[in-house]
């Protein structure tokens, strides 16, 4: 979290662990979204929206500094200072670490907000999506690569990855079986203070097996707007009508709305090459809704089928993080 952490202990921590794992790190650069996290860092309250990415932006450029301070193969000597004192942070360094078997570690970043984007399209080299269908992906990959074009990168060097969880079965009807019987393990007063945090009201009361009431448009929501535009998503699209309110307790507690493939392993393999051929994804951040067996079932199942198609590698080309992200083929699906 770039709100609570130092430049100089990111940098230090992120690099030491670049070299003990031969180049396979990376960082996720966060804002955070709740005043309870400030309470646990020293503040009464977050930072609003604007300083928060303000704030990112400065300490990704000052980390980036810091970890490119001291080139590889060099002596000691050879580090130099970075001298940055900004609004934010004041660090001289150099890193007392020289750069890594990859350069520097893999920079990962999760933008759904306007500044969310800009600071994805500016510094990332892969980018977390929350997208509940191909549309809503393919517009938000589009928007990424086009605001990366005018900050002079080429966008096909930012990977898009969408969340996606699978419910994976012999047939649909297991796969939805293995759905439906989640659904009925959750927290359901849990759920319901959660779902009143994404959507700005109180849900206590919604009839669980009802249809999820009509909520206001995005411009009228003042909280998190990634969740709650997916939310509205969600309940405009959703492949068999409007959800009710279990149903959307389950895609929320599953994957915090993110796409969402419930169906036999060559049908999830159906769609995830649909999203890719489709401009809507690089590539896919798998979110099991169980674990092992979840990803067991990605693994075992799903991947063969990619692999058959000539969808997935067999084997790695490369040893660095960076590598197998920078040499995959336009056309992998995971």
């Amino acid at each position: 979290s770039s709100t609570f952490w130092d430049p100089f202990h990111t940098a230090r921590l992120s690099a030491s662990l670049d070299h003990i794992s031969g180049g396979r790190a990376g960082i996720n650069v966060v804002t955070s979204m709740t005043d309870a996290e400030a309470r646990n860092h020293g503040m009464d309250r977050l930072p609003d929206h604007e300083e928060r990415y303000a704030r990112a932006a400065e300490f990704i450029g000052a980390v980036t500094a810091l970890w490119e301070s001291w080139p590889a193969g060099s002596p000691p000597t050879a580090a130099v200072p970075v001298d940055h004192h900004g609004h934010f942070f004041d660090v001289d360094g150099p890193l007392n670490i020289p750069a890594t078997p990859q350069g520097h570690p893999v920079l990962f970043q999760a933008g759904a907000s306007e500044p969310g984007r800009d600071l994805a399209a500016r510094y990332a080299e892969g980018v977390y999506a929350v997208a509940w269908d191909l549309d809503s992906a393919r517009d938000y990959r589009m928007d990424l690569r086009r605001r990366a074009a005018e900050y002079g990168r080429d966008p096909d060097n930012l990977v898009i990855m969408p969340g996606l969880v699978t419910f994976v079965g012999a047939t649909e009807e297991e796969a939805r079986a293995k759905q439906r019987e989640l659904n009925e393990l959750l927290p359901v007063a849990d759920s319901l203070r959660q779902l009143s945090f994404f959507v700005g009201r109180d849900t206590s009361g919604w009839a669980l097996d009802e249809p999820v009431p009509d909520l206001p448009p995005l411009a009228e929501f003042t909280g998190p707007a990634g969740r709650y535009a997916t939310i509205l998503r969600i309940l405009a699209s959703s492949p068999n009508g409007r959800p009710t309110v279990r149903d959307l307790l389950g895609y929320l507690a599953a994957g915090g709305g993110h796409a969402t493939f419930v169906g036999t392993p060559e049908q999830i393999a159906d769609e995830m090459e649909r999203w890719v051929v489709n401009g809507a994804a690089d590539g896919f951040n798998l979110m099991p809704p169980t674990l092992p067996g979840g990803l067991d079932d990605v693994v075992d199942l799903v991947v063969p089928v990619l692999q058959e198609r000539g969808l997935f590698r067999r084997e790695y080309t490369t040893d660095t993080l960076r590598g197998h992200l920078t040499s995959r083929c336009r056309h992998h699906a995971a």
